[in-house]
């Protein structure tokens, strides 16, 4: 027995409006078609939060201090071997 899988067909407008609704990207019809980096990135981010309660964000945020805590560091440490 072979049963047949399909997803849900939606249109490009209704996809819009589930995502302005479930995750509050602004996003229109159009976009879809042609989506832009940020625009893709602002999607997965959102759907990151949701199903992880990963704050994308507040990740790169973090993610940023540390490697400016690191970097700082690394050049005291390799300047005060020189001296």
């Amino acid at each position: 027995m072979n049963a047949e899988k399909s997803w849900p067909h939606k249109s490009a407008a209704e996809l819009a409006k589930i995502i302005v609704s479930a995750w509050g990207v602004p996003v229109i019809e159009r976009d879809l078609a042609k989506p832009t980096p940020e625009l893709v990135q602002a999607i997965h981010s959102a759907i990151l939060l949701e199903v992880l309660s990963l704050d994308v964000q507040k990740f790169e945020r973090d993610r940023q201090m540390t490697i400016s805590e690191s970097g700082v560091e690394y050049l005291v440490c390799r300047t005060r071997a020189f001296f």
